[in-house]
């Protein structure tokens, strides 16, 4: 599980606004978030803002744990990467067999466009399902 320490800005009906600062590693283990080169995968390394459940009652100022289940990253990570190269080398293959070369290009755009069709589909359902990100306690330990 990925975890970040994030502090509460805002709190409305049952949901608590958290804020990333800008720079962080993404994996919350390295002392130094200025050496680590998965912060610098944010961009600019401004500050991310989150809506998440709020069952622990955090209020605005409160230091907590985002957290991040490790299915999420891997269940992102093949929607976003593998299915649509998966689908472009495949309609690749298919033009390549129905017209040669000129099939083989239009395959692969064929196969990518399918690829962000899905993707496209994939955010919206995305957004109406479970939460991926939930807060916790801050622990001192």
């Amino acid at each position: 599980m990925n975890q970040n320490q994030v502090r509460v800005i805002s709190v409305e009906d049952g949901y608590a606004w958290v804020e990333i600062p800008g720079r962080v590693p993404a994996c919350g283990n390295c002392e130094n978030a200025t050496n680590c080169q998965t912060g610098l995968l944010d961009g600019d390394g401004a500050a991310r803002r989150y809506r998440v459940p709020n069952p622990i009652n955090a209020c605005v100022g409160d230091t907590v744990q985002l957290h991040v289940a490790d299915e999420v990253f891997l269940h992102a990570s093949f929607v976003s990467y593998l299915l649509p190269t998966i689908l472009a080398i495949g309609g690749a293959a298919l033009g390549q067999f129905a017209a040669a070369d000129s099939g083989a290009v239009i395959g692969t755009v064929a196969g990518l466009a399918l690829g962000l069709l899905f993707l496209r589909h994939a955010e919206h359902r995305g957004n109406s399902a479970e939460p991926m990100l939930s807060i916790r306690r801050h622990s001192t330990s």
